[in-house]
């Protein structure tokens, strides 16, 4: 087999893996969000300490992370090897040192991003009230917020990133650190299943795949996405 046509197959298997990946993991959703609808009711009449609404949040929040998580694993399973390197105390220093510059070079970055994204959108006509898509008013009281910021701002720093960040990067990143970043940023995007947060996913994800592969690690851009997402939250 030549070079060409083992380069051509090796393509098309980490193709098929992310594609059932973001198969599965939108499967999971369905499947799960149905099962919440279905089972909600029967739950809070057994649990009745806990009021309904907070129980649909605990159990979307639950939701949320399996249906994350498990196709996760799947892009793990085909994961390149990384070798780990033991690192001195001063390339320790260095490398927190270069993660803090990026986090908060990229925070403005972030806001720019967001002033041109929602400019572009009024003007398309395709404004979404935030408040109204996250259902924010929906709910009342402390266990509420505390429920709605871990679904809204720290589950999606925490899974996506995974997912998208380490796990599709991952497996992308022989082919390039552009391409990686790109096709990585569009699944990003796509994954929202929502065409008014589409662009500023798209080009956010382009900012966090920077970051991803300049810093090496993974917590700088779970850092960045929980402060965007937080941001919006308490905005909202």
């Amino acid at each position: 087999m030549s070079y060409q046509q083992s380069d051509r197959k090796e393509s098309s298997k980490k193709g098929l893996i992310i594609g059932m990946a973001v198969t599965l993991l939108l499967v999971l959703q369905l499947v799960l969000g149905l099962l919440v609808s279905v089972f909600l009711e029967p739950i809070s009449n057994r649990i009745t300490f806990i009021s309904k609404d907070n129980i649909y949040l605990i159990l979307s929040c639950i939701v949320f992370a399996l249906s994350i998580y498990l196709p996760y694993l799947l892009l793990k399973a085909y994961l390149p090897k990384e070798e780990k390197v033991e690192e001195s105390k001063e390339e320790k220093k260095a490398s927190l040192i270069k993660c803090i510059k990026y986090i908060v070079v990229s925070i403005p970055i972030m806001s720019v991003i967001q002033m041109i994204c929602s400019f572009a959108i009024e003007k398309m006509g395709l404004g979404v009230n935030v408040t109204d898509t996250l259902g924010l008013f929906n709910y009342s009281g402390k266990l509420s917020t505390i429920l709605m910021f871990i679904q809204i701002a720290i589950l999606p720093a925490i899974f996506e990133e995974l997912f998208i960040r380490k796990g599709i990067m991952g497996i992308l990143k022989s082919k390039g650190a552009i391409f990686a970043v790109g096709v990585s940023s569009l699944i990003f995007a796509t994954i929202h299943m929502n065409i008014s947060q589409f662009m500023f996913a798209f080009l956010v994800g382009i900012l966090f795949g920077i970051v991803r592969v300049k810093t090496k690690k993974m917590y700088p851009t779970m850092i960045l996405h929980l402060i965007n997402n937080g941001f919006a939250v308490i905005s909202a």
